[in-house]
């Protein structure tokens, strides 16, 4: 340790008050005196090496300030190791990967340790707009693994580049600092915000590509979310619910689709009807003729998918099985098939029903043919 961190001023990390890893800072100005491989402001504790002795009880990499959060219901995360120092000599519990650049390790472990927590994510305003970029990906990972983050802007005086977080401690009070948290923003609402900053065309058409996250969110965060884009004057709150409601509906017919495309699958073909004509039998929403007609369409269905109409000179009207090679009389005679593939008793109205369907198609649509009956000649017998 001492030969890599020669000069350097060094950052223990705790756990369960014990140190476990650490980091090196380089003072100030010091950089041009040192060799290339040494000018970075920071070197981190090293875990393997084959060159190098290294401590056994050293472990990968972890967060800085990990002590700090336990049985606290509000966090900050920083990236800097000097801001999250700053922040826990005033008190606050804090978090920092102390890295520019979250990895996905990085944001596992965030996402870990700020569950059932809010989370207030401080990045450093600069000019160039770097750090809120990485605070809205990491507050996007940390939202979608169901964490509750703000979204924490400094203030940045006129004529500066930069503000971070041990920028701003420097001079602002607790109190100063209490209220640029709880007036920060959650995600969603910083991206509404940022929407109807856009040309309306443009706002509406990334609004649309949010709704599908937010329709998720329950009907009073919905509402609030629908407050916040009133306020910001980017859709009115009945549009913005409005359009919610929508993408609940496609979302839940898409469902539907999958489940029915999944049960297909698993089902043989008459399973699955016989499934599909129960629940429009069961619809309640649906009026008795109704129910014919959607039944009538599957079954007619099938039958064309499945076998040929024909229709005789006199107007009889008959179907081929193509599986079972049965010819049958549209009539009572094919009330057994009808019962068995799908369920529906001759007695019942929706039968007859059918039955004029099948006729209607074959009249109409059907094959023109001679139907035959196929007889046997003995010759010894004569018959």
């Amino acid at each position: 340790v001492f030969a890599r961190y020669r000069d350097r001023f060094v950052i223990p990390y705790w756990r369960a008050g014990e140190t476990v890893y650490s980091i090196a800072r380089l003072p100030e100005g010091d950089a041009d005196e040192r060799p290339d491989w040494d000018k970075g402001k920071y070197i981190k504790h090293l875990t393997s090496s084959k060159e190098e002795r290294v401590s056994s009880s050293a472990v990968d990499h972890v967060l800085f300030g990990l002590d700090s959060i336990s049985n606290r219901d509000e966090i900050i995360i920083t990236e800097g190791v000097i801001d999250a120092i700053n922040a826990l000599d005033r008190g606050y519990a804090c978090l920092s990967p102390v890295t520019t650049n979250f990895r996905q390790r990085d944001l596992d472990q965030l996402a870990a340790l700020a569950e059932g927590k809010t989370a207030y994510l401080v990045f450093d305003n600069e000019q160039s707009g770097a750090g809120l970029k990485g605070a809205v990906k990491t507050a996007s990972h940390l939202q979608d693994r169901g964490c509750n983050v703000q979204l924490v802007k400094l203030p940045r005086p006129s004529g500066v580049d930069k503000v971070d977080l041990a920028d701003y401690l420097a001079k602002a009070t607790n109190q100063q600092f209490d209220k640029v948290l709880h007036s920060a923003p959650d995600l969603l609402a910083y991206q509404l915000k940022e929407l109807a900053k856009l040309p309306k065309t443009k706002a509406l058409a990334e609004l649309e590509l949010m709704l599908g996250s937010i329709s998720q969110l329950s009907d009073m965060q919905i509402d609030h979310y629908a407050t916040v884009a009133a306020g910001y004057n980017l859709v009115g709150k009945a549009v913005f619910k409005r359009m919610v409601k929508q993408v609940k509906g496609q979302q839940q017919q898409q469902q539907k689709q999958q489940a029915l495309e999944l049960e297909r699958k698993e089902l043989t073909n008459y399973q699955y009807l016989r499934n599909r004509i129960n629940e429009i039998r069961n619809d309640k929403s649906l009026v008795d003729h109704q129910i014919k007609q959607a039944v009538s369409r599957l079954v007619l269905k099938d039958f064309k998918d499945n076998g040929q109409f024909y229709v005789t000179l006199e107007q009889h009207c008959y179907w081929f099985d193509s599986q079972d090679k049965h010819l049958y009389l549209l009539n009572d005679s094919v009330s057994a098939l009808v019962s068995d593939r799908f369920g529906i008793n001759m007695t019942e109205s929706l039968f007859d029903y059918l039955i004029a369907e099948f006729q209607a198609e074959a009249l109409l649509r059907g094959k023109q043919s001679e139907i035959r009956r196929f007889s046997y000649y003995d010759k010894e017998e004569g018959n």
